[in-house]
């Protein structure tokens, strides 16, 4: 949930853009942040051009990757991205972020504690073999552990023989 209202941030915007102040000014007078404001004007520009009055809030995972690659296509700012596209900065950065690290494999995950979506059943199949895996490297350091201890002992025994 947003901390400001619609309204007030449209008034906020129209402020700056009908009465010349400045971006600076405004921030002072009401206390926010130049960077919300910057988003906050990029928005309204974005529904005015558009007629839209609210923001789509779930994107699918093509529509994230082309607006990430017509972001760097046409070498656009997040703030151009804001007010083109009328997407929160917040959410172009995360984006943005996602893409970088993980190119056009990017957003496959559920958004539940990062977990990626089950496409075919095939996770049961790879936690099968992954515990399986799991089993056998705990006998094989099960195994190091006790040859270890066994050589230490032979050397015990050896320093008391001299």
């Amino acid at each position: 949930m947003s901390k400001f209202s619609l309204e007030f941030k449209d008034e906020v915007v129209e402020s700056i853009l009908k009465t010349n102040c400045s971006i600076s000014e405004v921030s002072k007078k009401y206390g926010i942040d130049k960077t919300s404001i910057k988003e906050w004007i990029a928005l309204y520009k974005y529904r005015k051009a558009n007629g839209s009055k609210r923001q789509q809030t779930q994107y699918d995972r093509q529509y994230k990757i082309d607006v990430i690659k017509y972001m760097y296509e046409h070498y656009h700012s997040v703030f151009e991205i804001v007010e083109i596209f009328g997407i929160s900065r917040f959410s172009v950065k995360v984006w943005k972020r996602e893409y970088d690290e993980n190119g056009d494999n990017a957003f496959l995950t559920n958004g539940v504690l990062g977990m990626k979506k089950d496409t075919n059943n095939s996770s049961k199949k790879d936690l099968k073999e992954l515990e399986n895996e799991n089993y056998h490297l705990r006998m094989e350091n099960d195994y190091l552990k006790k040859k270890w201890q066994l050589i230490q002992e032979m050397e015990k025994l050896d320093k008391k023989k001299k």
